[in-house]
């Protein structure tokens, strides 16, 4: 019970740090991944490709900015999650949050398969590191196509 008082007081100080920084964009020094686009409308396929690049560059050890971060700097540029999003968009919200690389892209349905396109930027100076598109047969490959296209993969 001792114990319960310091625990509590330094869990409401990283409460109160962290709301501090909650409501600061700037200052953040990270990758960013963008939220996917999907020409259905299909907020989970979005949902789905983006949370597997985020981990698929965690596990590259990438440090990434966390998603309400990037959220927030897209509703400043007048874009919400979903949104296709253009380079220019993609290197403004990029440096609205310091990012030292920015992904972005979409998926698109043709009859049984999906297309996924990737796009790597700087946003310091708006270079595309890389720009790829992988055709993946059914929903259950897209993963792979994401490995291949970020070198993870042996068919890369």
């Amino acid at each position: 019970m001792r114990y319960l008082l310091p625990v509590v007081l330094l869990l409401l100080t990283l409460s109160l740090s962290l709301h501090g920084q909650e409501m600061e964009l700037e200052g953040i020094r990270d990758v960013v991944v963008i939220p996917f686009h999907s020409n259905e409308g299909d907020e989970y396929i979005s949902d789905v490709v983006t949370a597997y690049l985020r981990n698929a560059l965690i596990f590259m050890d990438d440090a990434l900015t966390d998603t309400p971060y990037v959220l927030k700097a897209m509703d400043w540029r007048g874009l919400k999650k979903g949104d296709k999003v253009s380079l220019e968009d993609a290197v403004e919200i990029g440096k609205k949050l310091n990012a030292t690389t920015i992904y972005f892209g979409d998926i698109k349905k043709s009859g049984k398969s999906y297309t996924i396109h990737l796009t790597k930027a700087i946003p310091e100076t708006g270079e595309i590191i890389f720009s790829k598109e992988k055709v993946a047969d059914d929903l259950y490959l897209i993963s792979r196509k994401i490995d291949e296209i970020l070198g993870l993969s042996p068919d890369s």
